[in-house]
């Protein structure tokens, strides 16, 4: 990953709606009352859509954690295996799944669900207690696809979803499968991120919300990695002007240009290009992606 920004600079998030911090409070006290809990990751950036203390907090607590990847399609397929080992490696249950169209992802989510709550049920029946729904909290970073997940699970609409960061407010049980219920929750983003590139991608991503970036800056900041490692998608994607050299040096003036993105006095329309790109890679018009490879551990 290229890392042309200071590691230790703070960047501050100016975006922390209060539902989401009234979740961040309340998420321990939730916690006592589930059996598993599943974590939905973007499968582009997975350790970059976790939240930083998520994991300790379930470890904490002895509940099992189900990883799902989710936007499976969106993602460079050949980094998906490394990550499901490096997941595995940490010792995780994980899945990688395309929420909006993958039945038999969904299908084999449900499958270990069970599986990771049947050590809770084991207990009902020890103390013999009435047998109930295994209760799962899905959790997750704004825009990483809960709720388009759940929504495939129970076969309707049944909770709300958008390609913007806060669409979901409040906490929602909803019954999956006769021995599933799921707690849909608020995005959470913690309130601050240690490094600045990480709200850059979050941002391009939409799981920050649009107010609190730029997107002339959050477009250069993605070329200089496109340059690296995905110049032939942006060849395949905005084409190349015959007789040019420098195949891998991308910018926003190029993509205009190529793209007739011009104003008055033939200039580049810098901004209309930057909102193209960044539309582009949120809807897959690029081809698969990933922002990140699974570090050496």
């Amino acid at each position: 990953m290229i890392n042309n920004l200071p590691q230790e600079q703070e960047f501050q998030l100016h975006w922390y709606p209060g539902h989401m911090a009234k979740w961040d409070r309340e998420f321990n006290q939730h916690l006592q009352t589930v059996d598993v809990v599943v974590e939905v990751l973007d499968a582009r950036m997975p350790l970059m859509s976790r939240h930083p203390d998520i994991r300790q907090r379930v470890v904490d607590r002895q509940k099992p954690l189900v990883t799902v990847l989710n936007k499976r399609d969106l993602a460079d397929a050949s980094l998906l295996d490394a990550w499901k080992d490096y997941f595995k490696d940490l010792g995780e249950h994980v899945l990688t799944v395309d929420a909006q169209r993958d039945a038999q992802a969904k299908k084999a989510l449900v499958q270990a669900i069970l599986a990771e709550g049947a050590v809770a049920q084991a207990r009902w029946v020890a103390k013999g207690l009435k047998p109930r729904p295994i209760r799962t909290m899905i959790m997750g970073m704004p825009n990483v696809g809960k709720s388009s997940l759940i929504n495939g699970l129970i076969g309707k609409k049944k909770v709300h979803t958008g390609h913007k960061a806060g669409v979901t407010r409040q906490t929602q049980w909803v019954r999956v499968h006769p021995q599933v219920e799921l707690l849909d929750s608020p995005g959470i983003l913690p309130p601050k991120l240690e490094r600045q590139e990480d709200a850059h991608w979050l941002a391009l991503v939409s799981s920050i919300g649009e107010k609190s970036f730029d997107d002339e800056e959050i477009a250069r900041f993605c070329l200089g990695y496109f340059n690296e490692h995905y110049p032939h998608l942006l060849r395949q994607k905005y084409g190349s002007p015959s007789g040019e050299d420098a195949q891998n040096d991308w910018s926003l003036e190029r993509i205009a240009t190529l793209s007739n993105l011009i104003q008055k006095g033939g200039i580049p329309d810098i901004q209309r290009a930057a909102h193209r790109l960044i539309v582009d890679v949120r809807q897959g018009q690029l081809g698969g992606l990933c922002f990140e490879v699974p570090p050496a551990h």
